[in-house]
């Protein structure tokens, strides 16, 4: 059935019946599988069998595990909370206007990941409460083994996916069963209930507050997807393909255009810039829109294809383009060329982030070596 809708849709896009395809993609995509599921780690989760306690005769006893009642979204951030606040003061919903406002608002955030192949249990928690809670804070650090951290940030630095340390980036699945039970039991009935093995998915720790740096910064579900680009392709350990595919596409797009005197945009950039990310995202601003500055063009980019916006997202191969204060032109013959680069690159982009890029199905994507482990994303 899924590939069957696909060719409509294509045919739809080649007879030029745009708005029509797009109603048809956007059905396609709440058939494929977004993240697996989200579950909110408390303030004060309750911990297990590595915390023991004494019972009445002096013997050490696992805790009971305790289920709680937990909320199966993102919590806002600080600021997006009072944003929130101050919404429902001037608004003031009915229950069922902010429930369905709660559920939009849901769906943005298993939507901002729904186009990447790797399967992914959110476990979303704010940081504030860990630097109160400090069993919780010690059964975080035992799961990724790290030794001698003072607070959340201290542990943050040694575990975290984009500057965290190889050896303690990767936690262990058993011992999170182990230290927190109760969450545990809520993941695995996901699992169940969508009949997945638990080697498959990556177990994702996210802090959802704001570092004290980024004040005026708003986490929200598309950052959520750059801000994990950036854990991609800028980490210690980064994989280089992703940013390699659209340099590769720069640099045969701007061999393209010529200025008056007949020196291509490349050699006027020269090559030996590409490795400066200001030049890369102030030429790729000319073919993809940016929504943060243009040096961080690659986890905007990341992100529209990660949410499966990449379509959307493109500007049409322009006539001209600038650099320098000169001009350079496309011309009409060379036109068909640039549009097939453009194409192609991004054909090149969704496969990287799902390497089956057919509708509802899924490969490994460029986290498949967290697979079956926990991992802290927090920038």
């Amino acid at each position: 059935m899924l590939k069957t809708l696909v060719k409509i849709s294509n045919k739809l896009d080649s007879l030029g019946l745009i708005r029509e395809a797009d109603l048809l993609d956007q059905i396609l995509r709440k058939l494929a599988v977004p993240i697996e599921g989200i579950v909110e780690m408390r303030k004060y989760e309750p911990l297990g069998s590595e915390f023991t306690e004494e019972d009445e005769e002096g013997n050490f006893i696992s805790r009971p595990v305790e289920r709680l009642e937990r909320k199966r979204n993102v919590l806002r951030d600080r600021r997006g909370r009072e944003e929130l606040e101050s919404y429902m003061e001037r608004k003031n919903p009915t229950p069922a206007e902010r429930e369905e406002m709660e559920k939009r608002e849901l769906e943005e955030w298993y939507g901002s990941l729904k186009e990447l192949g790797d399967s992914i249990i959110l476990i979303p928690f704010d940081k504030s409460n860990l630097d109160h809670n400090e069993e919780v804070l010690m059964g975080l650090a035992a799961i990724f083994g790290s030794p001698n951290y003072k607070n959340y940030k201290d542990l943050f630095s040694k575990i975290n996916l984009l500057s965290g340390s190889s050896s303690y980036k990767q936690g262990n699945l058993e011992v999170l069963k182990e230290v927190f039970p109760s969450l545990w039991i809520e993941i695995s009935e996901i699992l169940r209930s969508k009949k997945l093995n638990e080697e498959d998915i990556i177990y994702m720790f996210y802090n959802q507050e704001n570092s004290p740096n980024r004040s005026l910064f708003t986490k929200n579900p598309f950052y959520l997807a750059h801000d994990l680009g950036h854990s991609v392709f800028d980490s210690e350990d980064s994989d280089w393909e992703f940013r390699g595919i659209l340099r590769m596409f720069l640099n045969k797009i701007l061999d393209l255009y010529l200025s008056e005197d007949g020196e291509t945009a490349l050699e006027a950039i020269g090559e030996e810039n590409f490795e400066d990310d200001y030049i890369v995202g102030l030429n790729l601003g000319n073919f993809f829109h940016a929504t943060s500055d243009v040096n961080d063009i690659f986890g905007d980019i990341f992100a529209d294809v990660t949410s499966g916006n990449i379509q959307k997202r493109i500007i049409d191969v322009p006539d001209f383009i600038y650099y320098d204060g000169e001009e350079y032109k496309l011309s009409s013959d060379k036109k068909s060329q640039a549009v097939a680069l453009l194409k192609d690159c991004i054909d090149k982009l969704k496969k990287y982030v799902n390497p089956n890029v057919d509708y509802g199905t899924f490969a490994q994507g460029p986290l498949s070596y967290f697979a079956g482990s926990v991992v802290l994303q927090d920038v």
